[in-house]
């Protein structure tokens, strides 16, 4: 399965892989597993690759992600603001599901179970795991067990939008009025 964890910090790229290998474990398929932080340093082992990019808005984030990373199973991001914006730009570009701050994973019947909390907390709320798929996960949830591979790092860069040539640019003249148009001609023509 081709996984990719994208975050803001070190603690949110382990977060998404802890739940990346518990699904694994439950799955038994290999994990191909991708690294996207935004805005800090990828100080952290476990990843195949890991992408790293300067702050940007989170279109320009989940743009990155796409255009780097192809023909991805699962998505897992972190259950912030900007990391659910991300991951719902995801999924509707994919047309992925999508699943919000996922706290547990079990195996029922051989299917793998996500669960998330709702109402508050109070209460829990079941989903069959199906890939592709896009989750978040709150803080602190799942912790990696293997941080075996040493990543390669790659640097993104946000797509740069071209400047305005300033001598390119016009100035604003006032219109001129055709000739017979005069103001009077004007209210005159309103009358009718």
């Amino acid at each position: 399965m081709k996984t990719v964890i994208y975050g803001f910090s070190t603690e949110d790229l382990l977060d998404g892989l802890g739940l990346a290998q518990r699904i694994r474990e439950l799955s038994g398929e290999e994990l191909e597993t991708f690294g996207f932080i935004v805005g800090a340093e990828p100080d952290v082992d476990g990843f195949d690759v890991i992408y790293k990019m300067g702050y940007a808005p989170t279109d320009a984030i989940s743009k990155a992600i796409l255009e780097n990373i192809s023909d991805t199973d699962i998505f897992i991001g972190p259950a912030t603001k900007n990391g659910t914006d991300i991951a719902t730009r995801l999924s509707a570009e994919l047309d992925y599901p999508m699943i919000t701050e996922v706290v547990d994973v079990d195996k029922v019947d051989d299917e793998i179970i996500l669960k998330r909390q709702i109402i508050g907390g109070r209460g829990l709320a079941y989903y069959k795991f199906v890939t592709p798929i896009t989750l978040t996960v709150p803080r602190k949830k799942f912790q990696p067990s293997k941080l075996d591979k040493k990543p390669e790092v790659k640097e993104v860069k946000e797509e740069e939008k071209p400047e305005e040539n300033p001598e390119e640019k016009a100035e604003e003249k006032p219109k001129e009025e055709p000739e017979g148009t005069s103001e009077e001609e004007k209210s005159e023509g309103e009358g009718n």
